[in-house]
């Protein structure tokens, strides 16, 4: 279930502890309004691969 993430990159190892907390707590939140708990979990998934590159893009554009 884990997400690969390059240890040695501090903002990928801060986006993988923060989507290893919020996981859960998206899947309570969201798993009593979704009838697919699947795909609010392929939805977080989808966010937390993205969310590092998407980070790391950023800071390298400003």
């Amino acid at each position: 279930m884990g997400i690969p993430f390059d240890r040695s990159d501090s903002t990928s190892l801060r986006w993988s502890v923060l989507c290893t907390g919020l996981h859960p707590i998206i899947l309570i939140i969201f798993g009593s309004y979704a009838q697919e708990c699947s795909a609010v979990e392929t939805l977080t998934a989808v966010f937390c691969e993205n969310a590092p590159a998407f980070t790391r893009n950023l800071e390298i554009g400003d």
